[in-house]
C-alpha cells in the first residue's frame, strides 16, 4: 500500500499534472468558437465563448463561486481597432426567466511593472459609448468587466443579443447558451 501511493506521489511530481472535477458552463453561439482558457488554451474544459470582428477578440464566460452566478465580457483589441459598448439593455433568459443587465461600464486592464519588479494591475473605467481602442504601443489592450447575473446557482443562461460597433459598424452578436456540464480534466501544476 505505501508503494502504491508513494508510486502515485512520485508521478504526479514528474508529470506535474493533476486530474481535477470541475462543474463549468459550457457555451454555444452561432458564428462564435469555444476555447479553455487555462494554461493558455491548452488544458480544462472549453468554457470561454469568443468572437472575432476585424483585429477585435470577444471573449465571453459564465461561472459560479459561492452559489452566485457571473457573466464576464472582455475585449481584446489589437492594431488600429477601436470597439465601442453602445448603450443597451441585454435581455438575459436564466433558466428561461427573463431578465435584464444594464451595463454601465468596462475597465481597461493593463500589467506594469513596477521598480521591485513586481506586476502591478493598472485599471482604468470606459463608461457605455467611449471608445476602447489600443493607447499604447504594446501589441493590444484588454478591456473587463463581470456581472452578478444570479444570486444563486443556475443550470443554464441565455443571452438574446449584444450589440457593438467594431470600426463603426454595428455587429450583433446573438443565440449565446451557457449550459452547466461537468467532467474531468488535466491540470498542470506549473503551468
Amino acid at each position: 500500500m505505501i508503494k502504491t501511493l508513494f508510486l502515485a506521489f512520485l508521478l504526479t511530481q514528474l508529470s506535474s499534472c493533476v486530474v481535477l472535477h470541475q462543474e463549468y458552463f459550457y457555451p454555444e453561439a452561432k458564428g462564435a468558437k469555444v476555447e479553455k482558457p487555462s494554461c493558455r488554451g491548452k488544458v480544462g474544459p472549453d468554457k470561454q465563448l469568443v468572437f472575432k470582428v476585424g483585429d477585435v477578440t470577444i471573449d465571453l464566460h459564465v461561472w459560479e463561486h459561492k452559489e452566485t452566478t457571473y457573466l464576464g465580457i472582455s475585449f481584446t483589441v489589437y492594431k488600429n481597432a477601436q470597439v465601442i459598448w453602445p448603450d443597451q439593455v441585454v435581455e438575459l433568459y436564466i433558466e428561461n426567466v427573463k431578465q435584464k443587465l444594464e451595463v454601465r461600464s468596462f475597465d481597461r486592464l493593463r500589467v506594469v511593472v513596477n521598480q521591485q519588479q513586481e506586476s502591478d494591475l493598472l485599471q482604468k473605467e470606459y463608461v457605455v459609448g467611449s471608445i476602447m481602442d489600443r493607447t499604447t504601443e504594446k501589441e493590444f489592450e484588454s478591456y473587463y468587466e463581470s456581472f452578478i447575473v444570479s444570486e444563486k446557482s443556475i443550470r443554464e443562461l441565455e443571452i438574446d443579443k449584444i450589440k457593438l460597433l467594431v470600426n463603426g459598424k454595428e455587429h450583433d452578436l446573438s443565440d449565446m447558451r451557457f449550459t452547466k456540464t461537468s467532467g474531468l480534466f488535466l491540470y498542470p501544476l506549473n503551468c
